[in-house]
């Protein structure tokens, strides 16, 4: 499935946000000889709204993929991805996003802290030895992209990556009170352990067996290494071995090598240096970030904290939210994207300002580019002008152009754009913008764990979003409470709540052109 070029073509953005998120979740799109389009997801992968947003540009799609259908994967101009396993040993450079966490992790910058993500899952039964010999098979599958980093700051594929320990607590004859106690130690142990950067394993799994048959996983790993995508595309890739041991899912012919690489190149290639045009022509007129309240005394040179906020909106709620963002042109994503700038703008006051955009940069070079275990995040900014007195619909409707409009600029890194804002102000070592949004509508479903955490660095405020398998949209905040004064969050996290519901209520809340959320 070919890339957009964003400089020719129908309706360059949206093409690009829509492949490159077909992509990220697995979708194939292609074009049969009579016109049709013809898709192809696994299963879960391609929702509702997915659908109906590849009907909406059908024929431009179309019409795309009948100019490029005879050329290689990648954008007009750009790098061809090709597996080069003779160099898998090469050292490499990391991503842009790496590179933000290796300085960002550092003492005396702005909220530093070894990135990293705690999470607990619950099975009804679970056979522990049989689950972590499945887990040992799927790391097996991505052996050429378990990488580890080296003392000159370079990344080298682990040569004989070793099976990883998974240990196990049996419990399954204890009180419900011990087998509580024990869980809470695992976890106090677990989320806020920084796990390492230079040798494998960074990944760490303990299983809690109670109740006659009932587990806990606990799992921890280091997210320098690995996005979100990835993380949950490997948990899928165990339960399969698990529960379908003798149905083994195809070998992988990429390599997280393969990947950076090609990034790398499409960066200096003729996409590349227009995507660099872009982001630097807009760079000087973008607004700060926006002025939440921030708690006085603390200092920002500490060890990040981040604690977690969560939110679910129930599936009846969330249907007639996204019904209404839908019937004005709008994706669900930038829908609640503008119900949180609503949120930011009224406690900051800011009527312009600047989000950071989390996106995965996992773009249509290869087919199997989506099962690649490695880390293709990274963060873009994303200007926010509410300044016209407008109905509420419009000022969406405009963030929504402008995100499709960045979303067609990923040929140059994010973290290189961060990098030129904070040369245009001057503010090396700080966080360009701490306050983060991204939305996981793009990997299909993804169930709440019974428990999770997450620790960046130089974030403030991290607030994500994915829908369940019932229906229902889990959203989250992270946070460093510290930062903030008491009572603060939970207000604004309440507040939000509130505006969600009230924009799945009916037409009327969306030509409000204020709201009252102080």
């Amino acid at each position: 499935m070919p890339a957009p070029d964003p400089s020719a073509g129908p309706a360059p953005a949206a093409a690009t946000a829509l492949l490159t998120e077909l992509a990220a979740r697995g979708v194939k799109l292609s074009l049969l000889t009579d016109g049709k389009l013809k898709v192809s997801a696994p299963s879960g992968r391609l929702t509702a709204d997915l659908r109906e947003r590849i009907a909406q540009h059908k024929a431009a799609l179309a019409d795309w993929l009948t100019e490029v259908q005879d050329r290689d994967h990648g954008p007009p101009g750009g790098p061809r991805l090709v597996p080069r396993p003779a160099e898998l040993f090469h050292p490499f450079a990391p991503s842009d996003l790496q590179m933000s966490y290796l300085v960002g992790s550092q003492e005396g910058f702005e909220y530093h802290v070894r990135p990293h993500q705690y999470m607990e899952l619950d099975f009804p039964e679970l056979d522990p030895v049989r689950f972590a010999r499945a887990l040992n098979e799927a790391l097996r599958r991505q052996r050429a992209s378990i990488v580890v980093l080296r003392d000159d700051l370079t990344l080298q594929t682990v040569r004989d990556p070793g099976p990883m320990r998974v240990g196990v607590t049996d419990l399954r004859h204890h009180a419900e009170g011990e087998v509580r106690d024990h869980i809470e130690r695992v976890r106090a142990r677990m989320q806020r352990s920084e796990l390492p950067l230079d040798r494998w394993p960074w990944l760490a799994a303990e299983i809690t067996w109670y109740d006659e048959g009932r587990a806990r996983l606990h799992y921890n790993h280091n997210n320098f290494f690995v996005d979100g995508p990835g993380t949950g595309r490997f948990l899928d890739s165990a339960l399969h071995c698990y529960r379908h041991p003798r149905e083994p899912r195809p070998e992988l012919e990429l390599s997280y090598r393969d990947c950076l690489l090609a990034l790398a190149e499409l960066e200096e290639s003729e996409p590349g240096r227009t995507s660099e045009k872009y982001w630097r022509e807009r760079i000087p007129g973008l607004p700060r970030p926006p002025a939440i309240p921030l708690a006085t005394g603390v200092g920002t040179q500490t060890r990040s904290r981040l604690s977690r906020r969560e939110l679910v909106l129930p599936e009846p709620v969330w249907t007639r939210f996204k019904r209404q963002a839908t019937s004005r042109g709008l994706t669900p994503t930038s829908a609640v994207y503008g119900a949180y700038c609503e949120l930011l703008s009224c406690w900051s006051g800011s009527r312009h300002f600047l989000l950071s955009n989390m996106v995965t940069r996992r773009l249509p070079l290869h087919p199997q580019i989506g099962e690649v275990f490695g880390n293709f995040a990274t963060l873009y900014p994303l200007e926010v002008d509410w300044r016209p007195d407008e109905p509420f619909a419009d000022r969406v409707r405009r963030l929504h152009t402008q995100v499709m409009a960045d979303l067609a600029h990923l040929y140059w890194g994010g973290a290189k754009v961060l990098q030129a804002l904070n040369q245009e102000w001057r503010s090396p070592g700080q966080a360009a913008c701490p306050f983060v949004i991204g939305s996981g509508l793009f990997m299909g479903h993804l169930d709440r764990p019974v428990f999770s955490t997450l620790e960046t660095p130089q974030v403030l405020l991290d607030c994500q979003f994915w829908e369940q398998g019932d229906g229902s949209l889990w959203l989250v905040w992270d946070l460093m409470e510290a930062m903030f004064p008491a009572g603060l969050v939970d207000d604004m996290h309440q507040a939000f709540g509130d505006l969600l519901d009230l924009l799945a209520s009916g037409a009327a809340a969306w030509q409000r052109p204020a709201f009252d959320l102080l």
